[in-house]
């Protein structure tokens, strides 16, 4: 079994950090700042971008969203390659089992959109029964003041 390499370096011993000391944590970032340039910046940039919302029912929408957004595959593979021969292998290999990977990518697609509707159906489920139950909340709110009267 070989070492993983980033961007031609060793990856080396991954050591976790938990807490949130702040020495700990900028020595976790000057380490993989050396092991993985550009990762911490990379993996920020991704987070920031999905915005993850503080509301449940904001997160839940967020994550159909994001279900929607990567719920079709591609049966077309990338053909290049470092090598002078991969490329033509890659496209003749890829031409001849096309047939069979559409086939599965459609499943694959259509199975992520049905898991996105049924998502987006239970969500919009459980908001409709949040807002029964402050609807009810309040009800009974108003039946116990009146009956203290």
């Amino acid at each position: 079994m070989g070492r993983r390499v980033w961007h031609g370096r060793s990856a080396g011993t991954v050591r976790a950090v938990s807490g949130t000391d702040p020495e700990a944590l900028a020595a976790a970032e000057e380490r993989l700042a050396r092991q993985a340039p550009g990762y911490l910046e990379r993996a920020r940039q991704a987070a920031a971008s999905r915005g993850v919302p503080a509301q449940p029912s904001a997160r839940a929408r967020r994550a159909l969203e994001l279900v929607d957004e990567t719920a079709t595959v591609n049966a077309d593979v990338p053909t290049m390659s470092r090598r002078r021969w991969g490329g033509p292998v890659k496209a003749a290999v890829g031409r001849l089992v096309r047939w069979y990977m559409v086939h599965l990518s459609d499943q694959v697609t259509e199975l992520g959109a049905s898991v996105a509707w049924f998502g987006h159906s239970m969500v919009d489920y459980v908001a409709a029964l949040e807002e029964e139950v402050s609807e009810l909340r309040s009800r009974v709110a108003e039946l116990e003041r009146d009956r203290r009267l």
